[in-house]
């Protein structure tokens, strides 16, 4: 590479869900804004869609009368930031896995970019 090439840093950042202030289950929160993660598993959309069916599940409970408004929203929340931590570090370590060049050659997904061990 030529000494006067610029190299860009690249910040990824990692969110995992942590507890905020919902004002008494009146602000939700779903998918990346409430767990972002780098991109290297690709299921960012897939987090929100499903953080948004269960949302919707836990209000029908509470507008059928099973539990309260807020006990909707906490327990969504409760399973969110489980979920969500689970796919934060899951993709955190295929982030690092994919920049792992001493194995990327020869292990895994990606042996056929190099030399597999026979």
């Amino acid at each position: 590479m030529p000494k006067d090439t610029v190299v860009n840093y690249v910040n990824l950042v990692e969110w995992p869900a942590v507890a905020w202030d919902n004002w008494d289950g009146v602000a939700k929160l779903t998918g990346d804004s409430a767990h972002c993660m780098p991109i290297y598993r690709d299921e960012g959309v897939n987090h929100g869609t499903i953080d948004g069916c269960i949302l919707a599940d836990a209000l029908k409970s509470a507008a059928d009368g099973l539990v309260t408004p807020q006990q909707a929203v906490q327990d969504y929340e409760a399973d969110m930031r489980l979920r969500g931590k689970e796919a934060v570090d899951v993709s955190h370590q295929a982030c690092l896995d994919a920049h792992d060049y001493r194995e990327i050659n020869t292990v895994g997904s990606i042996a056929p970019l190099g030399k597999k061990n026979v």
